[in-house]
């Protein structure tokens, strides 16, 4: 998942501005910081959520 098609893994796409360009770096980090928070996340984690969830909506009525 990349903000921006110039911080894509991917050799297909070239910006003409790459080496100029001053939000690159923000494009990169927010990518980075995607990345990192999507791998730390398993499916058990949000089974658990959902489980959690459920469980104090069935408390509340």
């Amino acid at each position: 998942m990349a903000p921006a098609d110039c911080v894509l893994d991917n050799e297909m796409f070239k910006c003409e501005k790459a080496e100029y360009c001053v939000t690159k770096l923000v494009w990169t980090r927010i990518r980075d910081s995607i990345d990192d928070v999507v791998d730390s996340i398993t499916l058990q984690d949000m089974v658990d959520e959902h489980n959690t969830i459920m469980a104090n909506k069935k408390l509340e009525v």
